[in-house]
């Protein structure tokens, strides 16, 4: 984690990376740290109104202390880099092989440096809540699944997607889990509800935001 965070924070200070979205989430959550507003001074609007990410306040609160892109690459990284320990104890219960599991692991730490390199994204951020929320779910933990899926809404509306397809999952082929209707269609209502909700009803509210906010 430390390692990638270092060649994140490297790239970025040798201005390698062209990719805007930092220099939009570094100003948009600064505003958002100092104001607790949503107001995008780099595009001159509300920035909820093209994309829902409450999850953006989290990452406010640590501009209090330190501000800056390299706070949101690290945390970034210390994320994706908690999500690693999903992945081992899923492999390790699917293949019940710990050299095995390591080796799917590496796999993910090396898909990571990619993910993570040198951007910001609070959808990167929302992967490990999502594979938390999939290693719980098999180990049975069915409510603090749901709830960790519901914090992994919160990165953007597209999550969904994703947790509408853990519902179907959850439904075709997990037959075993108790109360298994309840909760498969509990994800998908969540999903339906968290979208239309994001899109149809609090995205339209912060149109028309001008620079004047």
């Amino acid at each position: 984690i430390l390692r990638i965070s270092w060649v994140n924070i490297r790239e970025f200070r040798a201005m390698y990376t062209s990719n805007t979205m930092l220099a939009v989430n570094d100003q948009l959550i600064w505003y958002m740290s100092r104001t607790g507003r949503s107001f995008s001074p780099m595009y001159g609007v509300n920035y909820f109104f093209g994309h829902f990410k409450p999850m953006l306040y989290l990452f406010s609160l640590f501009y209090k202390f330190r501000p800056g892109p390299e706070t949101l690459l690290f945390m970034q990284t210390l994320f994706l880099g908690l999500g690693a320990i999903p992945v081992y104890l899923l492999a390790k219960r699917k293949l019940r092989e710990n050299f095995y599991a390591f080796i799917f692991t590496l796999g993910y730490l090396w898909a990571m440096t990619f993910i993570s390199y040198a951007s910001f994204h609070t959808t990167t951020v929302a992967i490990p809540f999502l594979l938390w929320a999939i290693y719980l779910l098999e180990r049975g933990c069915l409510k603090l699944s749901f709830l960790l899926a519901g914090v992994a809404l919160a990165g953007k509306e597209n999550i969904s997607l994703t947790v509408l397809a853990l519902g179907l999952y959850i439904l075709i082929f997990r037959r075993d889990l108790p109360r298994r209707r309840f909760l498969g269609y509990g994800f998908i209502i969540l999903s339906l509800l968290w979208f239309y909700l994001a899109v149809y009803m609090i995205m339209p509210i912060f149109h028309g935001e001008s620079r004047t906010q």
